[in-house]
């Protein structure tokens, strides 16, 4: 083998490895984004559960109040 093939293959495996680096960065970032939307999306539905949820609890529990006076 010589010293210029040896020389290559060493250029061809730090292009190959330098390729593979930046599809996997590329790839990380895509589900890194991915999933930094879906947190966002799940935080703003949280808080708008939580919003109706507290609402729709009080508004029950004054009708449930006024029912039962009308009851006795």
């Amino acid at each position: 083998m010589s010293v210029t093939a040896g020389s290559d293959e060493e250029t061809d495996f730090k292009e190959i490895s330098s390729t593979n680096y930046q599809r996997v960065q590329e790839k990380v970032a895509k589900i890194s984004y991915a999933d930094g939307i879906a947190d966002g999306r799940e935080k703003v539905f949280q808080e708008s559960f939580d919003e109706g949820f507290e609402v729709g609890f009080k508004t029950g529990f004054e009708l449930g109040k006024k029912t039962n006076l009308t009851k006795n």
